[in-house]
């Protein structure tokens, strides 16, 4: 039997709900289990553009854990999810939240590609943008509004 979009939604969320956890518990290495490794992503950092595979954002994300102390609380959220589905295809749009021991340390707009691979989501594609809680934040009247 198909799933509905509400079941197909939910199963969306949590794919990427336990993909985001795996920063707070400190377990990057278990991402791959929600990607598809050959996928890319295209981030932009204050530094100019990172591009990878999603093999390597996990691989990236490793590394960069290590360089917070093992006590401090790092955690990416997000918020208002916008989800789109066709068939075995999804995509989300959502704010994001990345607080390190409770304070803003960036924030943006995750926009995240799905496959349905043997009858489960996988993440295909990453995409983001950056900006620092000092900076001026506003949305221009010419951008359409998925929500």
């Amino acid at each position: 039997m198909t799933p509905t979009y509400e079941e197909d939604k939910i199963a969306i969320l949590t794919v990427i709900e336990s993909f985001l956890a795996t920063i707070k518990n400190r377990e990057p290495y278990k991402m791959r289990q929600y990607i598809i490794p050959k996928g890319g992503g295209v981030f932009e950092r204050p530094g100019g553009v990172i591009a990878s595979t999603l093999s390597g954002l996990a691989d990236r994300m490793e590394t960069r854990i290590k360089d917070f102390s093992p006590d401090v609380l790092i955690e990416e959220t997000i918020h208002d999810p916008v989800v789109m589905i066709d068939q075995n295809l999804a995509m989300t749009w959502a704010k994001f939240n990345f607080t390190v021991d409770g304070k803003l340390n960036h924030y943006g707009t995750n926009v995240i590609v799905l496959l349905r691979e043997n009858e489960s989501w996988k993440i295909s594609g990453c995409f983001d943008n950056h900006k620092l809680p000092d900076s001026f934040d506003c949305i221009s009247e010419s951008v359409l509004s998925l929500e």
